[in-house]
């Protein structure tokens, strides 16, 4: 490092206080070079320049701090959430795929299992078969059936928490131990402070022998390596015995060498039970001939953490150790009059010795650096709210800030303010500041941070749903839906249900559902959007066939076509409650026959579609929707114009609401559709049908579907055959009842493996319905009876 600092340094810095002077002043020649030639330190225009070059460098100074100083609240912390800023561990986290991967997550999730093996079946079809040994400690105290379920169960728990898409558990298979007791008399030295720490010690490493190294050694070896413990001095009598056996008793101490060996033929799956009252420990431990009373609790305590100190423990690495910053008050503001000579009268006050012409002169020129001083005082309530703009809320109406100067920054601004400063500040930025779009450009960003993009031009291609402003937002919405919940969404892409929860969609089809703009719960049945208004979807063809369409489809033709009135576009943000809910569905009579057409509710959300008709007669006012060719339905009347126009508005955002929260997305892997006795799953494995509603205006569109299928195939796992359902109305309601159904009922036998013959037969019945519905999906249409 240099000890002195170069005079010449700052002319390499474009951002120098003396480069952006010298450009200023070549900017000032090239526009008045004609009239102005006079560039010295003291002509007022030149010292304007040095004074807001000057206060340029304050501005980029503040531009240049570290991306966690611009991120750290007022508290001193980033809320990294608040960000969309994911964890390294929760983002990176590897999801099993492999045996290995696995063993390893099961091994990590449940402490009590000792070792495990995961291997897939013979056929490769997707099922995993599990064979596991528990701990010694967690074996005891337990009858063995109830040992077995539970033990089955927190696997298969493990198991569906990191499930893959096609994939199931087969078969978990626990290999059983013969449980050993210690039988042994040990001298001890006299400065043991804890002699249950070293009965647990004794316990551990008998415990480690057996797993490992019992039908490879002799148990010789066994007790060498407890008399290598620095605590024991001698082992008068050692024995591995059948678990409640007891040894032959002899008549005083026996030395260790005239003892005969102990037994060398040992089980092949053998574990050591550890005592758990006292009548059952055998172990004794000697000082200086006494015997020392011990506790099987804290025995059981500390073999406990001896073993939990084999396990591995999880990376501690940089990456768990998150960025922090320092907090400051960027958008903090000082006028740059402040920076004037005094002789320049530009201080606070008003001194009353001024002649008129002065203060005239002084106001004007105090006008003039207004113009800089509210630049740059923007630009630094902009660098104040750097924070909020890249994080994932979207309640802030404006991405550019605004920052009135007050009486402290800029004295008497009052004389140069209008009163609706604030107003018409906002009113100026507003021409430049389109808030959904730059907004989703940020989350763009963000999204590039995990690898994610979001299809913008997918929705932008297919939006019936509203306006372009109204589309921006929805776009912002999903996207902050995606940013916040972008480990599931990411990490767990590939991931299927957890069948235990029946109404936990997985990670591929959450995923799915956001990508394509489809609600994401579910809670309720999609189609119970439309048929809690005991309303049923039909086909045009059905409707006009029945006696509502007979009754209000008319054919107009001249001169009534050139009467009818085209109805104004539908304002955006438009409010519905549940009164004009209810008012519409009463008062359209096309619902009488607790029916809805599909070209009503495909074509009802837009104002091209409607037409109003005077009727000269009596005056009112009539509404018509173009149905087909010359068919047009009758919607309603009113007296005023004004208010049947606000009728058709309602009823369009009602249509539009009844569109939008119809479109969901089921993803049935039809593996987990086997019968529970076959062997045979070549026409079951790698196949998901992916089951979405035909009816609604989006999904009715050919080149939509087209789109939406390339766009599920390509977020799927390449080894998987994908079948992509469009279903119509009843079809859909249909497969909704019989697959959450199926989902209880299988959550049921995932929870209770061991439930009886009629429990399964029912789960394999509702499969097979749910494999016939997927094979002929469009089988039923019409009416239905609600």
């Amino acid at each position: 490092m240099p000890v002195t600092i170069s005079k010449r340094g700052n002319r390499d810095n474009p951002d120098s206080f003396e480069q952006l002077f010298q450009l200023g002043l070549t900017y000032i020649q090239q526009l008045s070079g004609h009239i102005w030639t006079d560039y010295n330190t003291h002509d007022p225009g030149v010292t304007i320049l040095e004074q807001v070059c000057f206060a340029l460098t304050d501005l980029i100074y503040r531009s240049d701090f570290t991306v966690a100083d611009y991120l750290t609240g007022p508290d001193g912390s980033i809320d990294y959430t608040l960000q969309g800023l994911a964890h390294p561990a929760e983002i990176l986290q590897a999801i099993p795929q492999q045996s290995e991967d696995y063993r390893c997550w099961l091994m990590a999730a449940l402490p009590e299992l000792a070792q495990v093996s995961v291997q897939p079946g013979p056929a490769h079809d997707g099922i995993w078969q599990i064979n596991a040994r528990l701990y010694p400690v967690h074996q005891q105290n337990l009858n063995e059936t109830e040992r077995a379920a539970q033990a089955k169960a927190a696997i298969a728990a493990a198991y569906h928490q990191v499930r893959h898409l096609g994939e199931d558990l087969g078969q978990i298979r626990l290999i059983t131990d013969t449980p050993l007791s210690l039988h042994a008399t040990i001298d001890i030295c006299d400065d043991i402070h804890d002699p249950n720490a070293l009965a647990a010690m004794i316990y551990h490493q008998t415990s480690q022998w057996l797993q490992q190294d019992s039908l490879t050694t002799h148990p010789a070896e066994l007790k060498a390596q407890l008399l290598a413990i620095a605590d024991i001095h001698h082992m008068p009598h050692f024995e591995l015995l059948a678990h409640g056996e007891f040894p032959e008793q002899a008549d005083g101490d026996v030395d260790e060498d005239s003892l005969p060996a102990p037994n060398h033929t040992l089980p092949a799956h053998a574990c050591l039970m550890i005592p758990a009252q006292p009548d059952a420990l055998n172990l004794t431990l000697r000082q200086q001939g006494n015997t020392v009373r011990l506790d099987t609790a804290d025995i059981r305590l500390y073999y406990q953490q001896l073993q939990d100190k084999n396990r591995p423990e999880p990376e501690n690495d940089e990456m768990q150790t998150l960025p922090s910053g320092t907090f400051y008050d960027l958008a903090q503001y000082e006028s740059v009059q402040q920076l004037f000579p005094r002789t320049y009268h530009l201080s606070a006050g008003h001194p009353a010795h001024y002649h008129p012409r002065q203060q005239s002169e002084r106001h004007q020129l105090r006008s003039y650096l207004l113009l800089f001083d509210q630049l740059m005082a923007n630009f630094c309530a902009d660098l104040g709210q750097i924070r909020t703009l890249y994080s994932t809320q979207i309640n802030a109406p404006h991405s550019y800030q605004t920052q009135p100067l007050t009486g402290q920054q800029f004295s008497h601004i009052g004389q140069h303010y209008p009163d609706d400063i604030r107003q018409r500040l906002r009113q100026l930025q507003d021409q430049f500041d389109n808030y959904p779009e730059r907004k989703g450009r940020i989350f763009d960003y963000l999204l590039a941070l995990y690898g994610e993009s979001y299809p913008d031009t997918f929705h932008q291609q297919f939006n019936p749903y509203g306006s372009t402003r109204e589309l921006q937002w929805r776009l912002l919405r999903h996207k902050q839906q995606f940013i916040r919940n972008i480990v599931p969404l990411t990490a767990r892409r590939g991931l299927g249900p957890d069948l235990r929860q029946p109404h936990d969609p997985g990670g591929y089809a959450r995923r799915l559902s956001l990508l394509l703009g489809l609600r994401t719960e579910e809670e309720d049945t999609f189609s119970r959007t439309i048929t809690q208004y005991l309303l049923n979807v039909v086909s045009d063809d059905h409707f006009t066939a029945s006696p509502a369409g007979q009754k209000i489809l008319f054919r107009l033709q001249e001169p009534l076509l050139s009467q009818m009135e085209a109805v104004p576009e539908r304002p955006d943000h438009l409010r519905l409650t549940g009164q004009q809910t209810r008012q519409i569905r009463a008062a359209v009579m096309a619902f009488s026959d607790q029916t809805i057409p599909q070209t009503l509710l495909c074509k009802g959300m837009t104002h091209h579609a409607y037409r109003i008709l005077q009727r000269t007669q009596n005056g009112e006012y009539q509404l018509f929707l173009h149905f087909a060719g010359q068919q047009w339905l009758y919607i309603g009347r009113q007296r005023k114009k004004s208010k049947l126009i606000q009728f058709c508005h309602y009823l369009q955002q009602w249509l539009m609401r009844l569109n939008r929260e119809s479109e969901g997305l089921y993803a049935v892997e039809h593996l987990l559709l086997r019968p529970a006795q076959t062997t045979d799953t070549t026409s079951y494995a790698h196949q998901v049908s992916i089951v979405l509603p035909g009816f609604t205006a989006r999904h009715n569109n050919p080149r939509f579907r087209q789109q939406a299928e390339a766009l599920i195939r390509s977020n799927s796992p390449a080894h998987l055959l994908i079948h992509v359902h469009w279903l119509s109305f009843y079809t859909f309601k249909s497969f909704e009842a019989l697959y959450l159904e199926w989902r209880t009922h299988r959550a049921r036998l995932c929870r209770q493996p061991d439930a009886g013959q009629p429990e399964l037969s029912h789960v394999d019945t509702l499969a097979e319905r749910l494999l016939q519905c997927l094979s002929q999906p469009d089988v039923a249409q019409g009416g239905l009876t609600l």
